[in-house]
């Protein structure tokens, strides 16, 4: 009867480390996705940045303007891209388009958001500053639509390579 009752007392044990062991697997690989989708947000993101930075100006939004989902720019080689969210599938995706050469590259899909502003310039001056929000989804919401999760960076972008004045 004691053997028994040991082996229940073992057995109750056992049960709950299990059932902690599992939870932890769990959080674990929860911890390691979210790890490596912000590393790979935070790589595109920052190309997105370096390009912009190397702009000569840029024609999208409208400084002042309201917030978009987009920037247009020319970039140091003098072609004209735009970048923009599109809604497809359900999902944002993340497009790069060389408006010269009439060429589009997936940026990345499964894009949370994408917003663009350019704050009001003094009268004359042209648009140095870009404000750029961008985030992904790492975890859609469970079967009860709760526990999703966006990771999203922000920054202010200021051109280096600015025309002063536009090309005729």
């Amino acid at each position: 009867v004691e053997l028994l009752v040991v082996l229940a007392v073992v057995g109750i044990i056992m049960a709950a480390v299990w059932t902690l062991f599992g939870h932890g697997v769990n959080t674990s690989k929860r911890v390691t996705d979210t790890l490596d989708a912000q590393k790979q947000l935070r790589a595109k993101f920052q190309a997105l940045v370096h390009d912009i930075q190397g702009a000569k100006r840029l024609f999208f939004p409208s400084p002042g303007g309201k917030t978009q989902e987009g920037v247009g720019y020319v970039d140091r080689t003098g072609k004209a891209i735009m970048v923009f969210a599109k809604e497809e599938n359900g999902g944002l995706v993340l497009y790069k388009v060389d408006l010269n050469e009439k060429t589009r590259e997936v940026i990345t899909d499964g894009v949370g958001t994408f917003r663009v502003t350019i704050p009001e310039n003094r009268q004359g001056e042209v648009a140095r500053l870009v404000n750029l929000t961008f985030g992904m989804m790492v975890a859609e919401a469970d079967e009860n639509g709760q526990n999703e999760r966006m990771l999203e960076m922000a920054t202010s972008v200021a051109l280096r390579a600015l025309e002063e004045q536009y090309p005729d």
